[in-house]
């Protein structure tokens, strides 16, 4: 029962919100244009035009529209799961109750709550998440940078020819 409400509501709605929302921040957000020049960095080849028209309108269309027909299919006809029946020794469709609507909607906003608090608190500078990291510099990967600036890292050989 459970297992059923978390796989109908818990994964597909919270997915899809996480999934449309990443695309807008990279494509709106970021720009398109400097996350061309990303992926053409480091693969070394410029993405085509097929690429940009997805990224800026296909896949946030295909997404959108998704979600609004599974809402649409979710709210148009009762939501139901499969349940045991004994009288009949097989598994028989029963609508969930009122409770576990409201129980599903509550894991598909926990689910997506960090994405919106994040951005929030990022957004309105509440909250400083982060050191910001420089931008790329040749010859130096900034994030990798910081890391072993701050923390010495050792490493010890092992030689499997010699004993213990």
């Amino acid at each position: 029962y459970w297992v059923a409400l978390f796989d109908s509501f818990a994964g597909s709605y919270a997915l899809m919100c996480v999934a449309f929302f990443e695309v807008i921040a990279v494509v709106y957000v970021y720009g398109y244009r400097r996350f061309s020049r990303d992926i053409e960095f480091m693969t070394g080849s410029t993405p085509g035009q097929y690429w940009l028209i997805t990224w800026r309108f296909v896949a946030p269309i295909i997404m959108a529209v998704l979600f609004t027909c599974s809402v649409v299919q979710c709210f148009s006809k009762a939501t139901t799961y499969y349940a045991y029946d004994r009288e009949t020794t097989k598994q028989k469709e029963t609508e969930y109750p009122i409770w576990a609507m409201f129980i599903a909607l509550l894991m598909v906003l926990l689910a997506i709550l960090p994405t919106f608090s994040v951005w929030f608190l990022r957004y309105f500078k509440i909250w400083k998440l982060e050191a910001d990291i420089p931008a790329y510099l040749p010859g130096r990967f900034p994030s990798s940078w910081i890391c072993l600036k701050t923390r010495q890292l050792t490493f010890q050989t092992v030689n499997p020819k010699r004993d213990p």
